[in-house]
């Protein structure tokens, strides 16, 4: 995610990303019963994490500190 980000493509933007990701890692967690589970909620937050690490990209992304934060908050409360 973030070598695409990295490459400042015209047609996907930063802003339409971090708010696709937060959207995704907010989205609740639906127990299938299975034993195997994807979930891409713990994908998006990982994104996340990454784009704040970035050189590149954590300049842009201090605008979502607070809203990652909670999101992250809120994902210690999950029961998965």
């Amino acid at each position: 995610m973030t070598g695409i980000l990295s490459a400042s493509s015209p047609v996907v933007t930063f802003d339409s990303v971090m708010q696709k990701l937060q959207s995704t890692a907010r989205a609740p967690v639906i127990d299938t019963g299975r034993d195997e589970v994807q979930l891409s909620q713990v994908h998006a937050m990982n994104s996340l994490k990454d784009i704040f690490k970035s050189a590149t990209l954590g300049k842009q992304a201090d605008i979502y500190v607070t809203d990652c934060f909670l999101i992250a908050a809120d994902s210690l409360k999950s029961k998965m």
